[in-house]
């Protein structure tokens, strides 16, 4: 008998499909129709489990979601784009302006349909896949985008693979929007995040070409009353770890640093989530060209991040 069981149910006229581990009620939840939103997330650890990312259950808690781009997967960049525009191999090409008071385009294409692709309930895994047609005027390239999660009682894997199914050379970034909870207000968790240096922004939060070369959260760090919203440029080694005092537990995001090296961090006003985006390249990528990845006809780019939980070791 299989080890995982898969649901299904409608929310605001989207199918949300959640993969559960039966023996410990560990489970994730997504909306492939929704941006590929990942929708919910419960993880076991030896004392109990925790709603990592909670679980949608009506109309308007999805409207909230959606304001927030919470659980998207971003593609072809992620974050801002100066003025909306960019240019690529000789041409100039525009998205929406769906950031107004800046002027700027925010998280590139939305509103992508991915379809569920493949399930393995005996290895506990999910695929959902986004086709990109070149008839998208803001970024004519046809490609694809696949998603792949496994889920084990106490983590849960991302993998990310793009490929260029286009008769040219592809310009593509990557980013995930998770906002996390974990019981308590933020202020009260201890994070540390394995990067010496951030990306400056100016008043438009567009990177201005400089980086400070600090980090309060290098080591673990009460998060008090920070204001973060922040692009911080990970070192080789490590992995983004939260303390979560009330209950004992350790989170760790762990990504790979080589194709993934960025991680954008975010509190919202409530201080009742944060945001740990692993992203592949930093705001107005397609402008700065930093960390945009180019794809030759038929290549493509991998890459993987993982969320886990833990009782602290005495």
């Amino acid at each position: 008998m299989a080890n995982f069981l898969l649901k299904r149910r409608e929310i605001g006229g989207f199918e949300e499909i959640s993969l559960i581990h039966t023996p410990t009620n560990s489970a994730f939840s997504c909306i492939p129709g929704l941006d590929g939103m990942l929708s919910g997330l419960r993880l076991s650890y030896a004392d109990g489990q925790i709603s990592l990312i909670q679980s949608i259950d009506n109309r308007s808690e999805l409207e909230r979601a959606k304001e927030m781009h919470s659980g998207f997967v971003f593609f072809p960049f992620a974050n801002r784009l100066a003025g909306a525009k960019y240019e690529y191999a000789g041409n100039t090409y525009a998205f929406s302006v769906n950031e107004p008071d800046r002027e700027n385009n925010l998280h590139g294409i939305l509103n992508k349909e991915f379809v569920c692709e493949e399930v393995d309930l005996d290895r506990g895994t999910l695929s959902i896949l986004y086709n990109h047609t070149s008839t998208d005027a803001s970024y004519p390239f046809s490609s694809e985008l696949r998603i792949r999660y496994s889920l084990q009682a106490s983590m849960l894997e991302i993998e990310i693979e793009i490929s260029n199914r286009d008769t040219v050379e592809i310009p593509v970034g990557f980013g995930m929007h998770p906002y996390f909870s974990f019981g308590a207000s933020v202020d009260d968790l201890l994070m540390e995040i394995p990067a010496k240096a951030f990306v400056q922004v100016n008043e438009d939060l567009i990177p201005t070409g400089e980086y400070v070369q600090e980090n309060p959260f290098y080591l673990p760090r009460k998060i008090n009353d920070s204001e973060i919203d922040t692009c911080f440029v990970l070192l080789e080694e490590g992995a983004c770890n939260i303390y979560v005092p009330h209950l004992d537990l350790d989170f760790t995001l762990r990504q790979d640093k080589e194709q993934l090296p960025y991680l954008q961090v975010f509190i919202p006003s409530d201080r009742q989530s944060i945001a740990l985006e692993p992203v592949s390249c930093i705001p107005d990528a397609f402008n700065n060209g930093i960390g945009i990845v180019h794809l030759g006809v038929g290549e493509s780019y991998k890459t993987s991040f993982s969320i886990a939980v833990g009782q602290r070791k005495k």
